[in-house]
């Protein structure tokens, strides 16, 4: 299947900017990503002992744990409010 018949006949379950799927901001990813640490048993330690266990974890694992979400950037903590591309465009980048 073409990604524009898969767009057409499962438009109802990609994720938009209008519901919980998609996350913009910081303390939404970190309740998320928090999830999904504990779906795959990777709760238990410190930052190291939980970063170990998701770069141990089978790729089919992890996305079907992350599932169809959506975000924007981040990087170090900071959550870019465009994309990229789009940034450069606006002019709003440093």
């Amino acid at each position: 299947m073409y990604l524009t018949e898969l767009i057409q006949e499962n438009s109802s379950e990609w994720p938009t900017t209008g519901n919980y799927l998609y996350y913009t901001n910081k303390s939404d990813a970190l309740v998320v990503s928090t999830k999904i640490v504990q779906n795959m048993n990777c709760s238990k330690g410190n930052s190291e002992m939980t970063l170990a266990c998701l770069r141990n974890s089978s790729i089919e694992n992890l996305t079907k744990t992350y599932g169809y979400r959506q975000t924007k950037p981040i990087v170090d903590g900071y959550s870019f409010s465009f994309y990229p591309p789009a940034a450069i465009e606006k002019g709003k980048y440093n």
